[in-house]
Formats: C-alpha cells, structure tokens, sequence
C-alpha cells in the first residue's frame, strides 16, 4: 500500500514519503514464527496517521491468507472501512505496463499483486513498498530503479536497533 504524501513517525523516525503495502503485511501475524514481532508490526501499522494506498490484487491475496487467522479478515475490513487502507490503483488502467512487468519477471515468477505494486512504485514518486516478500529486492521500477522497502527487519531495527 502507499501513503499520500506526508510527514509521519515510525517509532521515531520521521519519514516523508509513501508506502504501498503488499499482501503479507497483511497477513503476517498468521505466520507462527514471526507471529509476536508481526503482531508488533501491525499495532504500529494501526499508528500511521496516513492511509496506505494499494490495489485490488493485493486485497484479494491478503483477504485469502488471512482466513487462517482469527479476527484477521475482520481486521482488515475495518482498516478499509475506516480509510486507513485505500484503493487508488485501478488495474484496468494499467494492463499494458502490468502484463510487461508480469513478462519480465516471469522466472521469479512475479504475482499479480507484485506487478500491481511495482506499478504503483513507478506512479507515486518517492515511495516505498511495505512488504515481507523478499522478490522486491529483485523487482526493479522504471526498468532500473530499485524499489525503496519497508521490511519487517527495517521495522524492528527501527523499534529495537540492533539486536
């Protein structure tokens, strides 16, 4: 998902820049292994002050990977019913730059959702993707441009330093 363009805190850390929030974030507390740090992750989530911008493929990923987790679809509902995550990307927009993005990376292979965010990484300027996949770091916008990330490393670095 992206924020709108705006000043905010993360545990501290001013940022002026957008966000764009990828599936897993959405589902990460039904993960046993980083379920208390993901948990962590998404109460500073619901902190943000800014909406998180994202794109209906990313919804549906997340909509599905949380029917495993309880409360987690409710959850989510209530952060797009009260704004806190919009949907400003419209797919029927961008089929063409989607489909060459989903060519391009066809050996990762990269998702529908992946190639929605990697778009909305080209559209907003100055933005960073919230993500745990690690195929970001892959991904590239504009053809050559790496994609800023918000990890859940880069979370509890920010929360904690160095442990």
């Amino acid at each position: 998902m992206i924020c709108q363009q705006t000043k905010h805190t993360w545990k501290g850390l001013e940022l002026n820049e957008q966000r764009r929030f990828d599936q897993h974030w959405g589902s990460c507390c039904g993960n046993r292994s980083t379920r208390s740090v993901s948990s962590m992750a998404v109460a500073e989530l619901a902190l943000l002050q800014t909406p998180l911008l994202t794109c209906e493929a990313v919804c549906t990923e997340t909509f599905f990977l949380l029917q495993r987790v309880r409360g987690g679809r409710e959850a989510f509902i209530t952060l797009l019913n009260r704004g806190l995550i919009q949907i400003p990307f419209h797919l029927g927009n961008h089929t063409e730059a989607v489909t060459e993005l989903l060519n391009r990376y066809q050996s990762v292979p990269m998702s529908l959702a992946d190639a929605c965010l990697v778009k909305m990484a080209e559209e907003y300027e100055g933005s960073s993707v919230m993500t745990l996949d690690s195929d970001f770091q892959i991904y590239r916008k504009n053809r050559n441009q790496p994609i800023p990330l918000i990890t859940l490393a880069w979370i509890i670095h920010q929360s904690f330093g160095e442990f």
